[in-house]
């Protein structure tokens, strides 16, 4: 049966709702839609961490996806290796850390009952270290952890880089990172979203902020383009969890969204 493929962040993976199974907007287009889902979003997730879930999606599962689904997050997050990490000449989703990012971190909010162990833990080849973080987060992990011995559990995944490499991270991502520069190398891997999806003609919607969609619109085929912004959601229907995250209604509010797209397209599955 063809598979619905969810990719994203902590917002597609439904941080905000009380059940993670069954509340997200994903979950609820799977119902729809009656198809069996793949969520491979992850808490910080960077768009192009995005972009390799996509394409991990694609290499996996090409011949039996009915759906796939990204949308964009935050333009203000970096990805590296720890520095003990040689690496292999490819970088692909299994060398993101699903593990050490919400939900499946072990400090995460949600219920055991209400979650899965990460899409990751099904493939032998999963080394999980990559970072994918958040600007925020960094500059929150070093004014009150990285510079003191004092540790953080949601922290921990940075205890055994040097010190000296985070000062430079923190300092890289106040001084120099700037979202607009990010914003377009992300159209760059969400444009590459969109040309692998229609070489292996698997339908796909990918969800943007109303800042970019004009942007966005410019290389990507307006029939696989929607406006769905996480943010605005977010302020619109607030979480009722202290996650600065959508509710379960932002979530149906986002699955009318992707609905509505499909209905316009008129495409049958």
């Amino acid at each position: 049966m063809n598979k619905l493929v969810v990719c994203g962040d902590s917002f597609a993976k439904g941080i905000g709702c009380k059940n993670l199974k069954t509340a997200p907007y994903g979950s609820l287009l799977s119902d729809k839609l009656s198809m069996p889902i793949k969520n491979l979003a992850k808490g910080s997730s960077t768009n192009f961490s995005i972009y390799l879930q996509a394409k991990y999606a694609l290499e996996k599962y090409s011949s039996d996806i009915g759906l796939l689904v990204a949308t964009t997050t935050s333009y203000d997050r970096l990805d590296w290796f720890p520095h003990d990490n040689d690496g292999q000449p490819d970088i692909s989703n299994l060398d993101v850390n699903y593990h050490e990012y919400p939900p499946y971190h072990e400090s995460s909010y949600a219920l055991p009952e209400c979650i899965e162990d990460h899409p990751m833990t099904e493939d032998i080849n999963y080394t999980g270290s990559m970072f994918t973080d958040n600007i925020v987060g960094i500059i929150d992990y070093w004014e009150n952890f990285g510079s003191t011995d004092t540790h953080s559990d949601y922290y921990h995944r940075f205890k055994s880089e040097p010190k000296e490499r985070m000062k430079l991270i923190y300092d890289y991502g106040l001084q120099i990172h700037d979202h607009r520069i990010d914003r377009i190398k992300s159209l760059g891997v969400y444009s590459m979203i969109h040309i692998l999806c229609k070489r292996a003609n698997v339908k796909h919607i990918i969800g943007v902020d109303q800042w970019s969609y004009d942007l966005f619109a410019e290389v990507i085929d307006l029939e696989n383009l929607v406006i769905l912004d996480w943010s605005k959601l977010s302020t619109e229907y607030p979480d009722t969890i202290g996650s600065s995250h959508t509710s379960e209604q932002g979530h149906h509010v986002a699955s009318k969204i992707i609905l509505d797209k499909i209905k316009s397209n008129t495409w049958k599955f």
